[in-house]
């Protein structure tokens, strides 16, 4: 870090974070990965100290292991992703990759470019905030690719098709069969979401993705959030998504319910950095990948 100086009375919110009993400025918070959300980073210490002796071994172990996924979380460029070590080892690995794209029409042949730089061909993308209906969806392909895009938010009083901040999508590898999962593929006002069953791998794998918007009840999208990983529980899956719910915010109280369902359904968030930040406001972790 920057090890710089600076007066006690100097010394605000504003310029200086505090995490993990260590200080840190704007200029270090900004430019390096030190923020994370981790509530299980002091489970080594527990386990040296006996702390956790009394508890199964399958669930300490697992503790761990969350530990290790979450702290290991970090950022790549293009470049250092495709100049990455364990790059060649991803090749028979089932992959995924989530974006919120802000409008197909403006961002996709940014978006569809940048993939076509990354070296490595993820088993499927999805994307959020499409804005676009599934009889539009196939001017939007990508080499390599299919396409399933769930349908835009309807709005019941108006009967018109939300125009933005809303669809969500999935592509899938053209090596991989699939079919949709219509009782996990909703469209409402508190959460928009698309589920597949890949079907010809040696272990058949759901994968779905989920968008809340951010005026969206928080309360009631738990709620729906919650019958849908019910209804995955014991099933191989990965959820994609933004959930506009900040992980790295601890006063939120229904954040702390979206985070007790996803523990209490077996769910681990991979993502544990920031994702997201707007001029002049804090980074957030609101996009993951479970």
């Amino acid at each position: 870090m920057c090890n710089c100086i600076i007066h006690k009375k100097c010394k605000t919110p504003d310029n200086f974070v505090r995490f993990r009993d260590k200080s840190y400025c704007i200029s270090c918070i900004n430019n390096n990965d030190i923020i994370r959300y981790n509530p299980f980073y002091q489970a080594s210490y527990f386990s040296r100290n006996g702390l956790l002796d009394n508890e199964p071994v399958d669930y300490v172990d697992s503790i761990n292991q969350t530990c290790e996924i979450l702290e290991s979380c970090r950022s790549f460029s293009i470049a250092e992703l495709n100049s990455a070590p364990f790059h060649e080892s991803l090749h028979n690995t089932f992959s995924t990759f989530f974006l919120n794209i802000d409008g197909n029409s403006t961002n996709f042949d940014h978006f569809a470019a940048q993939m076509s730089s990354i070296n490595h061909k993820f088993s499927v993308i999805g994307l959020a905030e499409t804005n676009t209906n599934p009889e539009n969806g196939c001017l939007y392909p990508l080499n390599g690719y299919s396409s399933c895009y769930q349908a835009r938010f309807l709005c019941p009083i108006k009967n018109q098709f939300k125009p933005k901040g809303t669809g969500v999508a999935l592509y899938i590898k053209n090596s991989l069969n699939y079919n949709k999962i219509e009782s996990l593929s909703l469209c409402n006002e508190s959460i928009e979401s698309l589920f597949l069953n890949i079907t010809n791998i040696e272990t058949p794998t759901i994968v779905g993705i989920i968008y809340r918007p951010p005026s969206a009840s928080i309360e009631l999208f738990n709620q729906s959030y919650n019958k849908i990983l019910s209804e995955l529980h014991g099933k191989d899956a990965y959820i994609l998504g933004d959930f506009n719910i900040n992980l790295l915010d601890t006063q939120l109280s229904h954040g702390e319910q979206f985070k007790e369902i996803l523990y209490c359904n077996g769910i681990i968030p991979t993502i544990s950095l920031p994702t997201h930040q707007m001029p002049g406001c804090k980074k957030t972790c609101i996009d993951n990948i479970f």
